[in-house]
């Protein structure tokens, strides 16, 4: 029986909406204020959560990276995230597509080239191909592991 949890390819465009401890409140309104200062002098300023709302062609060019400081584990058949000081997340089964995926995710390479790549090895079309790694990286943002380490 398949899982639509990992039926990356499936994940809906929507608002994304993060879930954070205490701890990592006073840090991220700390964040957020010096985003919006930068903003307000002339400098890029990147919300997560309208990652999603991005077009395609614009989310092609971003190279997602995990994020420093994160443990990637197997357990029990899945790819398992953990920031410090937080829960252990399932983010997909390890024989799925998504570890090839999951693997180009440098933060050197960009989602289009991580797509042209899934296209060549799994025989899949540009669309589909797009569609899932988009949705894994965008999963993985939700899940707090993973962010783009350039703007277009």
């Amino acid at each position: 029986m398949s899982d639509d949890r990992f039926a990356f390819e499936k994940f809906a465009p929507r608002a994304m909406t993060f879930r954070i401890s205490r701890r990592q409140f006073w840090s991220l309104l700390w964040t957020r204020y010096s985003v919006a200062r930068a903003a307000t002098y002339g400098g890029d300023a990147l919300s997560l959560e309208a990652l999603c709302q991005w077009p395609d062609e614009q989310l092609a060019q971003l190279m997602p990276g995990i994020l420093p400081g994160c443990q990637i584990t197997l357990q029990d058949g899945f790819v398992c995230g953990q920031m410090p000081g937080g829960s252990l997340l399932r983010l997909f089964p390890h024989d799925s597509p998504a570890l090839t995926t999951f693997n180009l995710m440098n933060g050197y390479t960009t989602l289009a080239e991580i797509a042209a790549e899934l296209t060549r090895v799994l025989a899949w079309d540009e669309a589909h191909s797009f569609a899932y790694t988009r949705g894994l990286f965008l999963s993985l943002v939700l899940a707090g592991v993973c962010a783009p380490r350039n703007m277009p």
